[in-house]
């Protein structure tokens, strides 16, 4: 499980080695590089993406500018609830 990883700036700056959290990210890395491609899905809260996709963006954001995943295929797919009253029905 990945935990939260709150203000560690560290982790972006200096990369994952100098991270102090320590999880399981290493393993999800190590099987992101394995895959062919890359499928990230996640529904959409309050305009906004689930807070176990957060989590995983801010984990593996210090690897986001660095070349080693820019060969890979990635597909990104989001999903949200929209009835007539979220559109502003005047049935409300």
């Amino acid at each position: 499980m990945l935990k939260f990883r709150g203000r560690h700036f560290v982790c972006i700056t200096e990369g994952k080695d100098h991270c102090p959290l320590k999880d399981e990210s290493s393993v999800l890395e190590q099987k992101m590089h394995a895959a062919d491609g890359v499928i990230f899905a996640t529904p959409v809260y309050v305009m906004n993406v689930s807070a176990l996709m957060k989590t995983f963006i801010d984990h593996f954001s210090y690897i986001y500018h660095r070349p080693r995943f820019f060969d890979k295929k990635a597909l990104l797919l989001s999903t949200i609830l929209f009835t007539m009253l979220s559109a502003g029905s005047p049935n409300r």
